[in-house]
């Protein structure tokens, strides 16, 4: 029984332990392409300012990995049937179904590899899946995004009802970064904040977090005085939704201010 039982956590131990290697050398792993848009995005205006923006693709280390689980798959299959005991049949599918896994994995990894991409532009981001289908989604037709606790994925929802899972390991993405911070600024995504300094701001700290970025302290003080924490001092269009439809001299100066400041730091 001490054989049967020691072979299967052997196994398991070593499959758990190079899907825990692997996984952390994934970590911002990425490669760059010469400046210019993906074809496939089209030429229309949503995607004129994306010229001259890297193409950002996940680093050579996905691909090496990703053949390291198949062939850890691969091999644990077989392996899994030299369990001895009268348990070795349910001891062999459990193997078997990790290395199904592991093989899934990999499949998947080797086709991000070739397939994801990602164009983070002023005013637009391009993204590529791993199936190979391109979506442009500009800044200002964003609704919602999200990010789970110990996840590389940022979840960003459209107005076309899209939804983009972003990976923040494989991709820098700080002009999306600072347009959802100042969107945040102006109280777009919880209405309900505008007007409370310290929920605008907490607002910014969850941006910064999602998309695995931190914003200078000079530019964190201007957005935080945006029109989000003090609407007052700001006009806004009666028939706009909350959140928008900001206008007049003081929010040009405040945007201004915003883009001031981001001159002075480089």
């Amino acid at each position: 029984m001490l054989p049967e039982t020691l072979t299967k956590y052997v196994i398991l131990a070593v499959v758990a332990a190079v899907a825990a290697v692997c996984t952390n050398a994934l970590r911002r792993s990425r490669r760059l392409e010469p400046a210019a848009a993906p074809h496939a995005a089209g030429q229309g205006p949503e995607t004129a300012g994306l010229r001259g923006a890297p193409r950002q693709r996940p680093g050579r280390a996905l691909k090496v990995i990703g053949v390291i689980f198949i062939v850890v798959g691969v091999v644990a299959i077989p392996l899994g049937s030299l369990i001895p005991g009268p348990s070795r049949m349910a001891g062999w599918a459990a193997v078997a179904a990790f290395g199904v896994f592991f093989i899934g994995i990999g499949c998947f990894m080797i086709l991000s590899h070739e397939r994801c991409a990602l164009v983070d532009a002023p005013d637009t981001v391009v993204v590529t899946t791993w199936r190979g289908r391109t979506t442009a989604v500009r800044h200002d037709e964003i609704v919602s995004y999200d990010r789970q606790p110990r996840s590389q994925y940022v979840t960003v929802r459209d107005a076309h009802g899209g939804r983009h899972n972003l990976h923040t390991g494989w991709f820098s993405m700080p002009y999306l970064a600072l347009s959802v911070a100042c969107m945040e600024a102006e109280g777009r995504f919880l209405p309900k904040a505008i007007g409370n300094p310290r929920k605008v701001s907490n607002r910014i700290s969850q941006a910064e977090r999602a998309f695995g970025t931190r914003m200078p302290a000079p530019l964190r003080s201007v957005l935080e005085q945006g029109p989000g924490s003090y609407p007052e001092r700001f006009q806004h269009l009666p028939s706009a939704p909350a959140g928008r439809g900001w206008v007049g001299a003081d929010y040009e100066q405040w945007r201004r201010a915003v883009g001031a400041t981001l001159a002075s730091l480089g």
